[in-house]
């Protein structure tokens, strides 16, 4: 619902009469003139819509956001977006561990390096969990207790688990700088 897909431009007037009509009415009433046309060249994708369902509202907010980044010279540099990346930093601090990462493609989570992992496992730990540590111990990823590399998990519970040395949800015990959930977040 709150997507620039979900939004189209109307007149003052049709804008102050818009009520929950159904979408073919909308249609009819808000988003043509009298001789058929639409006031706004972004509307005619509207009109021409048989049903405004969610798969319509994805495809159109990528076609949108497509058009904003051509037009308004939005493109990125790897810098950038590697700085957006990071900026959104998740952080962990139990039983001695003091760690931070962010969200990778997909459900990765990538763990900083000069993060500290808490120094002992528990004995509930998952054995799968244990052995990955012990191998990123062994291969010099994590060193003396810390992160020598940024280093990309399967998932964000993944790297709490490794990094806490517990049964961990990392979609919980993940949080921002305000306490927000990765979960919450990140939403994947």
């Amino acid at each position: 619902m709150n997507r620039i897909a979900n939004l189209v431009p109307l007149t003052r007037r049709h804008n102050s009469a818009a009520q929950n009509y159904d979408f073919s009415k909308k249609k009819k009433s808000y988003f043509q003139n009298k001789n058929g046309t639409t006031s706004y060249i972004l509307t005619t994708q509207v009109v021409n819509v048989a049903s405004w369902t969610p798969d319509v509202v994805r495809n159109r907010q990528k076609d949108l956001l497509g058009l904003f980044e051509k037009k308004w010279d939005l493109s990125l540099t790897e810098e950038e977006k590697m700085s957006i990346k990071t900026d959104n930093l998740f952080h962990l601090a139990l039983r001695d561990c003091n760690a931070s990462g962010y969200a990778g493609a997909g459900a990765e989570f990538i763990v900083k390096a000069g993060s500290i992992i808490s120094t002992d496992v528990t004995p509930g730990c998952s054995k799968g969990y244990v052995d990955l540590r012990a191998s990123l111990i062994k291969d010099g990823i994590i060193v003396d207790g810390v992160f020598t590399q940024d280093y990309t998990f399967d998932s964000p519970t993944a790297a709490a688990v490794v990094v806490v040395g517990r049964t961990s949800n990392g979609r919980r015990e993940w949080t921002t700088l305000d306490g927000r959930q990765y979960g919450k977040v990140i939403g994947h």
